[in-house]
């Protein structure tokens, strides 16, 4: 009876062991048939985006095609063009900026202290703040604030894009378009002025940018700016004479009497004596 049942038990054991396998081999499937449908959802999803990206850059070729026969069909009229390396740089310009620097005053002469002549970097940046050298025309204008309104403007300078291309600059430290020689039309008396640039793009677009430049100015003209204007002298008071009219009062004594002398601006204008 003992040995029946060890003999039971140990088939019961066998029997465990040999179904363990199929358990797990079902596991298994199930999860790599999972992966298999997560693959193929995504190599489906590769090739929907191959075939987009396919068409963009078809779309891409067609409209660079139709933008260089606009730019022929201009040419052949006589028209001014961007070629296409300048209308890419052109969409990245963003705005203009004076380099801090670089735009100041300068003394020309070792005989006074003051500046003569102004020099400005300007440079045309994309949105991160770089540079992007972009062709076009320049206008300078230097105020001083200071003045009276009808005089602030001290100094105007224009540029083509021809004349500003020469005056492209890249060194060291900053790089962009600069005007070293700049002389201005009326002396500043104040040492702090207004810079106001601006860059015409080729396609007609402009970007502005204003700073403030501190420059050496005459001491003279500080001076009279601090004390301001000088006060007017009051109107002078025609003078008055006096005619000696002598009277006796006894003997050996001469009474003196100052007589005022009435003249036509104290007379009402209907009293004025008039010549007869």
């Amino acid at each position: 009876m003992r040995l029946c049942r060890t003999w039971m038990s140990v088939l019961a054991m066998l029997g465990v062991c040999s179904m363990a396998p199929l358990v797990g081999g079902c596991a298994g499937r199930g999860e790599l048939e999972s992966v298999e449908s997560e693959l193929r959802q995504r190599e489906d999803m590769i090739t929907e985006l191959e075939t987009r990206l396919a068409e963009m850059r078809t779309e891409d070729k067609v409209s660079k095609g139709e933008i260089q026969a606009l730019r022929d069909q201009l040419s052949s009229r006589g028209s001014a063009t961007l070629v296409a390396e300048q209308a890419a740089v052109l969409q990245k310009v963003e705005k203009v900026a004076f380099h801090s620097l670089l735009t100041s005053g300068k003394n020309t002469d070792d005989v006074r202290e003051t500046d003569e002549v102004l020099s400005v970097l300007l440079m045309p940046l994309d949105g991160d703040g770089d540079l992007v050298k972009l062709p076009g025309g320049v206008e300078l204008e230097l105020l001083d604030l200071a003045l009276p309104q009808d005089q602030q403007r001290i100094g105007r300078w224009t540029f083509t894009m021809e004349e500003a291309r020469s005056h492209w600059h890249r060194g060291l430290t900053a790089a962009g378009y600069l005007f070293d020689d700049l002389k201005w039309d009326r002396a500043p008396v104040s040492r702090d002025v207004t810079i106001h640039g601006r860059l015409i793009a080729p396609d007609g677009r402009q970007f502005d940018t204003t700073s403030q430049v501190v420059l050496k100015v005459d001491k003279n003209s500080q001076s009279n700016l601090a004390n301001g204007p000088a006060t007017p002298l009051p109107d002078a008071k025609p003078p008055v004479r006096t005619t000696v009219h002598s009277t006796t009062s006894g003997p050996g004594r001469q009474t003196v009497t100052p007589i005022p002398t009435t003249t036509s601006d104290r007379f009402p204008v209907n009293e004025i004596p008039q010549r007869r």
